[in-house]
């Protein structure tokens, strides 16, 4: 599995997504692209499903602080 996989808390938050790799992918394309939310292609899933992913699990937190020690 790749480093990004230690960021993604499944299990916290109910089920487990059959799209959470394309809710993923939609919040990596997002932060690369500086789109808004409602831009997001249909191809990661509603936008409104990735934001709150992206929230509920405080993923906003940790694309935005820089890790420590740097």
């Amino acid at each position: 599995m790749g480093v990004h996989c230690s960021l993604l808390p499944i299990g916290e938050f109910g089920r487990y997504p059959e799209n959470l790799r394309a809710q993923f992918e939609g919040v990596a394309w997002k932060f690369r692209s500086s789109a808004q939310w409602r831009e997001l292609a249909g191809r990661f899933g509603p936008w409104q499903t990735v934001y709150d992913r992206l929230h509920r699990t405080g993923g906003n937190r940790r694309v935005h602080d820089p890790p420590s020690g740097v």
